[in-house]
Parts: C-alpha cells; structure tokens; sequence
C-alpha cells in the first residue's frame, strides 16, 4: 500500500479484454473531455483505497484494491498525483452513469483512447509519459 504524505489525486487506468472504461462528466463546461476515472484522496485514505473508491463510484467497477497498482507520482504545486493500473482478464459489470451522473464509456484500446479529439491531454501525457501509447 502506498501512504501519501500530502493531499493527492489520483487517476485509475484498467485494462481488460472488453476494453478501457473512461468518464465523461455531463456537468462541466464544454469541451467536455473523455477521461480516466478518478478523484481527490481523503483523509486516511492510502491511494490504492482513493483509486478503488473513486473507479467505483464512477464507473460502478468493484475490483480487488490489491488488483492495483502505482505505477507514477507526479509531484503538483498543491498536491501528489498518483496513476494507479490494474490490468484484469474480465471487466466487471459497468454501471450505467457514474454516483454524480457521469457517463461512462468502455473503449476498445489504449491506443483507440489516444485517437479521440475529445480525450483529455493531460491524461494522454500521462499514458505516453508511461510509454503505454
């Protein structure tokens, strides 16, 4: 588990056969990008549990917190931002929209994902950053 020392965010990339699910928020300000799921760490939170709990919330995806995995800190001015990974052979169940009214889309590949003119830069930094696209 990994502890942060700091408020964090952290962002939940999961891989599987059926594809990538992203979010897309309905509620903020055009452009309205496709992005990874994700969220604010709270207090006591280690962010393996703010990674499960936001995927969840998002994308009703329930997956095992030791089915992720940190594969980046990114140091920000205010706060840590931590990508998590978990790569699983079957997707569970999707929910329809997400616990704020989210809508979710399941993607067929990372580098589908990367095509998109409406997928949000900064993520796609990360995924190249990772040298997964």
């Amino acid at each position: 588990m990994v502890y942060a020392d700091r408020d964090f965010a952290v962002i939940v990339l999961v891989q599987s056969a059926q594809g990538v699910p992203l979010v897309r928020d309905p509620s903020k300000p055009a452009p309205r990008y496709w992005k990874l799921p994700g969220g604010k760490g709270e207090e006591g939170d280690t962010v393996e549990q703010a990674g499960w709990r936001e995927l969840r919330e998002e994308t009703g995806v329930e997956l095992s917190i030791e089915s992720l995995k940190v594969v980046l800190k990114k140091d920000r001015r205010t706060h840590d931002l931590y990508v998590v990974v978990a790569t699983i052979d079957q997707l569970p169940s999707v929910a329809e929209q997400g616990v704020e009214g989210e809508e979710i889309g399941v993607f067929h590949s990372l580098e589908e994902i990367t095509q998109l003119s409406d997928f949000f830069p900064p993520h796609h930094s990360l995924l190249q950053e990772l040298k997964l696209v």
